[in-house]
């Protein structure tokens, strides 16, 4: 778990992996290195997230390492709940209010269905949008009085 830890370090912007002044390598925010390092790791432990894509080297910074692609959703996973970590991974999981066949509100965790979007990017065969600017905003008015 502790390597999950640092890997939510480098999440942040500007934070990178670098060769610590004594030996190994630290994690720097802002790519400070005259500071001392958030945590440090073995130059083994830095292989190995190198070899899995968790972490992808610098382009012209030497031998320094900031967070992949892959080590953010690895980041994600692990920051969830196990039943929904992969699901996870590609969109955020809220959780809303669901009114059951019977009339009875219950809790529930999802993806958050954003179906504006989606309506929006609908597109005709010549490439003009399917619905107008105005069939969209009435959408999202009624939207808007459904979750009232």
């Amino acid at each position: 778990m502790r390597i999950e830890r640092i890997l939510s370090q480098l999440e942040t912007k500007g934070t990178l992996l670098a060769p610590a002044p004594s030996g190994g390598f630290g994690i720097f925010a802002r790519g400070d290195r005259r500071r001392r390092p958030l945590a440090r790791l073995s130059q083994a432990q830095v292989r190995e997230l190198e070899a899995t894509g968790a972490i992808m080297r610098c382009t012209g910074q030497g031998d320094c390492f900031v967070l992949s692609s892959a080590g953010a959703a690895r980041v994600t996973r692990a920051a969830s709940a196990p039943d929904e970590a992969y699901a996870a991974q590609h969109r955020p999981i809220v959780s809303r209010t669901a009114i059951d066949a019977e009339g009875v509100a219950r809790h529930v965790r999802g993806h958050d269905a954003d179906a504006l979007r989606k309506l929006a990017a609908l597109r005709d065969v010549t490439g003009c949008a399917w619905f107008s600017a105005d069939e969209l905003a009435a959408a999202q008015r009624l939207r808007g009085d459904w979750e009232i």
